[in-house]
């Protein structure tokens, strides 16, 4: 199956998505980012993962092809394996989890 195909599939699938960024002088820049099949399940996710003062900046939308700038540049980032599989189960059936740091220091 052609990326194309798969990122087609992952848009229709009904799935949300839930991030927290934070950028810091001298800390680098921390995204989390979590998929399933509400906002309740993925900001629940992400606040079991995160410490509470990360909380308030939590953003959430569906995944779709009228995501924001930030959505639809996040859901590139999960990679084909993962939008196949949850593509293929019931929204209500796994959650993605991931975290990515960069520091240039």
């Amino acid at each position: 199956m052609s990326d194309d195909r798969v990122d087609q599939d992952f848009l229709r699938s009904g799935l949300f998505i839930s991030y927290m960024s934070y950028h810091a002088t001298g800390e680098g820049m921390r995204l989390c980012l979590a998929v399933g099949g509400s906002t309740y399940r993925t900001e629940r996710l992400l606040k079991s993962k995160l410490h509470e003062y990360f909380h308030q900046g939590i953003v959430s939308s569906p995944i779709s092809s009228a995501n924001d700038e930030a959505a639809a540049l996040l859901t590139h980032w999960i990679p084909p394996v993962v939008k196949t599989i949850l593509g293929q189960i019931p929204p209500s059936a796994g959650d993605y989890y991931a975290e990515l740091y960069y520091n240039l220091a």
